[in-house]
């Protein structure tokens, strides 16, 4: 596109206790970091690992690898806002990756601390960047098929959803763990512009299930619609 790379500018001395800092994180599985900078605009970087496996997937090109570092061995790559809502999506919802975004605390260790989680299973948190682009004109009706299930957790209950954007032809389909309350499934409808919700009769007939998904689309005023639990399997 015709948006221009961020970069990240680091001296000598921040870079090299930046790189400390990192080294000293323990790295979870499957899990990319990106750390917020606030130098011309906002953008994000990630670091080693992370930055090799976004410049592959993501950029698909290795030439938006940086090397920071006193002996420059610390792959870098910058991600623009745009990127990092794509991307986030990407590695949330088809990639099965975490991600942790960091920001700055001058008093945290190191001066940065990590501001938000989330996995395949909990979105929250990431509804604006996951469901950013889906039903952004609210003149759009955006269907949902939600389906919630308690599998014996302890707490929470197991939501799939499916939602179609008629005007952009925007097919999605995600699965997370929510709340008791469903607040996470309250703000992606809310994010979606939803109008219509399709559940299964007998989902709504379970007095528990059924209360609950009532509760939520009375919240966001949409549009309840009861389809044959046949059709959910076609």
């Amino acid at each position: 596109g015709g948006t221009s790379q961020p970069t990240l500018q680091l001296g000598d001395v921040e870079a090299d206790g930046f790189v400390r800092f990192l080294n000293s994180l323990e790295k979870a599985e499957k899990t990319i970091r990106f750390f917020s900078r606030k130098r011309d605009g906002v953008f994000y970087t990630c670091h080693g690992d992370d930055a090799l496996y976004i410049a592959q997937e993501c950029f698909h090109t290795m030439s938006v690898i940086k090397h920071i570092g006193r002996n420059k061995d610390v792959p870098s790559v910058c991600v623009s806002v745009a990127n990092f809502h794509s991307y986030v999506a990407k590695l949330l919802t088809e990639r099965q990756h975490r991600v942790e975004v960091w920001d700055t605390n001058k008093n945290a260790r190191g001066g940065w601390e990590c501001v938000r989680r989330g996995s395949p299973g909990n979105l929250e948190g990431f509804e604006d960047v996951i469901f950013d682009g889906a039903g952004e004109s609210q003149d759009t009706p955006t269907a949902v098929c939600v389906q919630i299930t308690n599998d014996g957790q302890a707490e929470g209950w197991r939501v799939g959803m499916a939602y179609c954007d008629n005007t952009l032809k925007h097919l999605g389909v995600t699965e997370f763990i929510d709340s008791e309350h469903l607040n996470t499934l309250e703000a992606v409808l809310v994010r979606l512009g939803a109008k219509e919700c399709i559940v299964a009769d007998d989902k709504m007939r379970a007095p528990v299930e059924g209360a609950k998904i009532r509760d939520v689309l009375d919240r966001c005023d949409v549009v309840l619609t009861e389809r044959k639990r046949a059709d959910f399997n076609a």
